[in-house]
């Protein structure tokens, strides 16, 4: 059923709106980009006198203004947001879709098919959802960690390349101390959901304690020797062994300190291990 005059005026008022919230996306993203409506379909499914008058200031004055407010001001800002959204977007395609009351909210971001998809309730409310959405919770990432854990170990790099030269220092090594990148990977599908957005916080605390168990144990230089000897590696390496006696415990294996758990809990175990008698 073609738009009523109402609407199709309405749509006519608010295009040069649209076409400046939609250069803001595009000037944010760096890339073309084409937002997409099926008024037809929106305005028979939700079935309002306001949607029907008003679909121009409802959508390309509020909600799209609120997508470009969303992708300026925060997808943007942070370029691994930024990355993960275009890489999640190839078609570079915004399509919105009304669709029914039990959507679990009233605006709903999700990814498929090459697109980005805003679905909303027929009965339009609370369009400012649509600014304070947090993609980054919702945008597929590449390889191991979801894209919310990745900010996380980024965010804490810093904190671990500290802790990293504590345990240098302890060790009165010439060479860098690592963190062994592929034990991390192995080991996170054994971390809690709800603690994987904490990821890089966790473990770059884990080399904290070791460091202060270091600095600690190897102030005795016989102990210091023995460490040094049992670490030619000066790596850390990360397991997770669910039948181990302590939460966490300490072993020396082929050149590596090795650091496992049986859960994330009780960290401070790792600061209080008593690693002499395993040398």
């Amino acid at each position: 059923m073609p738009l009523s005059l109402t609407s199709r005026k309405s749509l006519k008022d608010n295009e040069e709106t649209f076409k400046t919230h939609l250069a803001t996306i595009e000037k944010a993203l760096g890339e073309p980009f084409e937002i997409v409506f099926d008024f037809e379909d929106i305005i028979t499914k939700c079935n309002d006198n306001w949607v029907t008058n008003s679909c121009g200031s409802i959508f390309y004055k509020d909600v799209v203004g609120n997508l470009a407010k969303n992708i300026d001001t925060k997808v943007s800002k942070n370029e691994m947001v930024k990355e993960a959204f275009l890489a999640a977007v190839p078609n570079k395609k915004i399509v919105f879709v009304a669709a029914d009351e039990k959507l679990p909210s009233y605006w709903q971001y999700s990814f498929a098919d090459g697109n980005c998809v805003v679905s909303f309730r027929p009965k339009i409310c609370n369009t400012n959802d649509v600014f304070t959405a947090k993609l980054e919770t919702l945008l597929p990432s590449q390889g191991t960690y979801s894209l919310m854990t990745r900010l996380n170990i980024k965010e804490n790099q810093a904190k671990m390349d500290a802790n990293l030269a504590a345990v240098k220092k302890a060790m009165k090594s010439d060479a860098d101390w690592t963190i062994d990148q592929s034990s991390l990977e192995a080991v996170y599908p054994h971390v809690a959901d709800d603690l994987k957005n904490s990821f890089g916080h966790i473990f770059a605390g884990v080399v904290e304690k070791v460091a202060a168990n270091l600095a600690k144990r190897c102030a005795d230089e016989m102990v210091l020797e023995a460490v040094q000897e049992a670490t030619s590696n000066r790596t850390i390496v990360i397991k997770h062994n669910a039948t181990q006696n302590g939460y966490w415990l300490w072993s020396f294996e082929s050149g590596n300190l090795v650091i496992s758990f049986k859960s994330i809990t009780n960290t401070n175990d790792v600061q209080t291990f008593d690693f002499i008698k395993l040398l």
